[in-house]
């Protein structure tokens, strides 16, 4: 297994993949075994298991969605992209509300 830091260039955002690549979504062959090459980085997935977020990694994604709902509150941008940054904000929250739901921590389930 190897450890990957990917960067999204529009955010900065940086997440964390613990790489196996027999489950990484973004691999094209991945059924096809070792002899298909390796995960393609600019098809990540936000659906895949290598993905392990951190809560600093989820601070950024709010604080960026944050950013992008301000930006889309904006009477002058036009329809078209605000219907993008719609998009990209609900998938951001997606990746947030996944987190909170399955997030594993050093305490005991009665110290939370």
């Amino acid at each position: 297994m190897r450890q990957i830091t990917l960067r999204d260039e529009v955010s900065g955002i940086r997440q964390r993949l613990a790489a196996t690549d027999n489950r990484a979504l973004c691999h094209p062959g991945r059924d096809a075994g070792p002899a298909a090459g390796h995960p393609s980085l600019d098809r990540c997935n936000p659906a895949c298991a290598n993905i392990a977020s951190t809560d600093t990694h989820i601070t950024a994604l709010h604080a960026e969605t944050a950013r992008l709902r301000a930006e889309i509150a904006s009477p002058f941008l036009p329809g078209p992209l605000r219907d993008r940054l719609t998009q990209r904000a609900d998938g951001l929250q997606q990746i947030a509300s996944r987190h909170a739901r399955t997030r594993v921590t050093g305490q005991a389930a009665d110290d939370q």
